[in-house]
């Protein structure tokens, strides 16, 4: 029986395994250093952070109020049609 290349070798996928645990390691921490680590760095991004958040939370309010003035326009436009309506129907019979 003839084996391949590699598999008489007992351990050799804990050999691959530790192998690539080792470089996901080596990457990870080059990306962790390439991150900006003073202060300045650090307070300007969560200050970028913060008007981000601001900003949407501005949207969502803008975005609220012309909804609710949508429905209030389509409510008085309602009222509008049923009273038309109504006068229509009495100004017919009499």
């Amino acid at each position: 029986m003839k084996l391949t290349k590699g598999v008489d070798r007992p351990g050799r996928h804990q050999d691959a395994k530790r192998q690539m645990m080792s470089t996901m390691a080596q990457r990870s921490k080059k990306s962790l250093n390439s991150l900006p680590t003073d202060n300045a760095s650090a307070e300007a991004a969560w200050q970028q952070a913060l008007l981000l958040r601001e900003l949407s939370r501005d949207e969502r309010v803008t975005a609220s109020k012309r909804h609710a003035e949508a429905e209030a326009a389509e409510e008085y436009a309602e009222n509008e049609t049923i009273t038309s309506t109504k006068q229509l129907c009495a100004e017919l019979q009499s």
